[in-house]
């Protein structure tokens, strides 16, 4: 049930920073790896924080986040695109697997897919997790951690910044304050549209995949037919309007059919 809009900027300061230490300082790729995690971990983490303490929806926290992000972003740049990586650092997001077409990005993530996917159905954790977005009072009441589970997933979340991150600034071969820019965006859209409710507690991985990957050709296809890029932004619009209004019209339905019975 927690939207984080932050993403885009916490990827993009995690991919200049990742990029100055491998290109400025010489760190060693394993080292920028982990750091680029922990910087992930975070400043998702951050957020989880924020909307504890302060009581407010964590929606709205990632939205103030966002903009603070935005600035540290820039400002760690110098609003200047950063580029000159290693071999052994593009090859995260550009190496292939023994000469094929299959690249290791695709490899990390089925792997990641596959870790994940367990986690939800096949553990406690996952139980828990779909259980507080059902409905957290009730999950609390049940005497689940909500605060940890929450600080938890956003654990997670940030991890998988870090390496989303590394991919895509890797695989063009440079690093700015706007690379990640409006990923949020495609994310909510592609997750609406593979299943997951926009209330919490409903969703699958599967489906997410699949979400992505049709929002994913959809833009392709749009860019082939020559359609303007303003014209993919109304499409997905569109898509995020129709597939929130599906959810909220499922969700009366079944309570509708709770109270009858």
């Amino acid at each position: 049930g927690n939207m984080d809009l932050s993403v885009g900027y916490a990827m993009s300061i995690t991919g200049v920073i990742c990029a100055k230490l491998v290109t400025e300082m010489n760190v060693p790729v394993p080292a920028v790896i982990t750091a680029a995690i922990l910087i992930g971990m975070a400043l998702s983490v951050v957020n989880a924080i924020l909307s504890q303490i302060l009581k407010i929806p964590y929606i709205f926290v990632s939205f103030g986040t966002m903009v603070i992000y935005q600035g540290l972003a820039y400002v760690i740049s110098n609003s200047r695109s950063i580029s000159g990586f290693p071999a052994a650092y593009k090859i995260i997001g550009q190496g292939k697997i023994f000469g094929s077409s299959v690249t290791i990005a695709i490899v990390i993530t089925a792997g990641l897919l596959a870790l994940f996917g367990f986690i939800m159905n096949q553990t406690y954790f996952g139980r828990h997790v779909f259980a507080i977005g059902g409905n957290k009072d009730a999950a609390r009441l049940a005497g689940i951690n909500v605060k940890r589970i929450e600080l938890i997933i956003g654990l997670f979340a940030g991890a998988m910044y870090g390496l989303a991150s590394m991919i895509q600034t890797t695989r063009i071969g440079a690093a700015t304050a706007s690379t990640s820019v409006g990923i949020e965006f495609t994310i909510i859209v592609g997750l609406l549209l593979g299943g997951v409710s926009i209330r919490g507690g409903e969703g699958k991985i599967n489906g997410c995949v699949a979400g992505i990957l049709i929002i994913a050709i959809l833009g392709n296809g749009m860019q082939l037919a020559g359609l303007n890029v303003y014209y993919q932004y109304v499409v997905k619009g569109l898509i995020m309007l129709i597939t929130i209004g599906m959810d909220t019209y499922q969700h009366t339905k079944k309570q509708k059919i709770g109270k009858l019975k």
